[in-house]
């Protein structure tokens, strides 16, 4: 059976030690950080340890310094796809959501020229309508399935059809930063942070990020994203559930003890959130991805 490199972005926030047994390959969005003297171009990885490491990113957030995050255009999702194809592979993209990036509009179109240079080869790229360790689940589910003897269009069928079924409830711990990334007003970004207001925020069904509800105060939003998404799993004792968090490792520790005791899962992974999402949301953001219910809940 013909081999396939699965490719995910920034967005998938599977890190190295996590991508390399299942034989995931990352591309990286772009950072840009405006400096005193000069743009600094980075790549926006989960595991990037120069300049800004996941710790030294946030901590710049919070000394005010402030991102600006870029898709992947054609021109640079084409050596990795062209370099696969090389080998005699075909390609699985699981893409950050549409509604969130055009990165995976843009891997469409080059992947219709390739597969017009390279007859016979199969690119597949997933709009999976949501961010995070949604994403990197799918590409553990993928690679277990190739394992199985299943083909690249039946694991690309079977993603496509479970992909609504990723649950994903997350909070902020500070609405200045979806302000200035436009996802709030300005209002209600005072507001909202003078009355310590916390969103509770989803991947919709159309993989928009939107409040679904409000509650009040940082304790209340992390046990609200506990209990939504014990509410939304399903067979939790054979799954993974995933925290992740933007530099609040103590809020994750806690949301990993009360997942154990309300959702009582296989598995929980604690893990990060990249530039990326991070640049949008800020410091404090953290969430919690689960395999359950369907989701249906649309922002608009």
């Amino acid at each position: 059976m013909k081999q396939f490199q699965i490719f995910i972005d920034s967005c998938g926030e599977m890190p190295r030690e996590l991508r390399e047994p299942y034989g995931v390959e990352a591309i990286p969005m772009t950072l840009t950080v405006n400096g005193k003297d000069d743009i600094k171009e980075l790549p926006a990885l989960i595991d990037y340890d120069g300049e800004y490491d996941f710790h030294s990113f946030y901590q710049a957030m919070r000394n005010g310094t402030r991102f600006k995050t870029a898709a992947i255009n054609a021109a640079e999702f084409e050596p990795y796809f062209r370099s696969a194809l090389e080998k005699g592979e075909d390609i699985l993209y699981l893409a950050c959501s549409s509604g969130l990036s055009i990165s995976v509009k843009e891997a469409a179109k080059l992947a219709q020229k390739l597969m017009v240079e390279f007859p016979g080869s199969k690119i597949h790229c997933i709009d999976t309508l949501t961010s995070g360790f949604g994403i990197a689940d799918m590409a553990i589910t993928a690679r277990n399935m190739e394992k199985e003897g299943k083909t690249i269009d039946e694991i690309a069928e079977y993603i496509e059809s479970i992909k609504k079924k990723y649950n994903q409830f997350a909070t902020v711990e500070n609405l200045n930063y979806l302000k200035d990334a436009g996802r709030v007003t300005a209002s209600s970004a005072f507001f909202g942070n003078l009355f310590r207001v916390c969103p509770i925020i989803i991947s919709d069904a159309k993989g928009h990020n939107v409040a679904m509800i409000k509650v009040k105060g940082r304790k209340a939003a992390l046990d609200k994203c506990v209990e939504l998404a014990a509410e939304a799993a399903e067979d939790a004792a054979n799954r993974t559930v995933y925290i992740a968090h933007g530099d609040c490792e103590a809020d994750a520790q806690y949301l990993k003890t009360k997942v154990e005791e309300a959702i009582k899962p296989k598995n929980i992974l604690v893990g990060k959130i990249g530039p990326i999402i991070g640049a949008s949301s800020g410091p404090g953001v953290i969430s919690v991805y689960v395999f359950g219910k369907e989701v249906t809940f649309c922002g608009e």
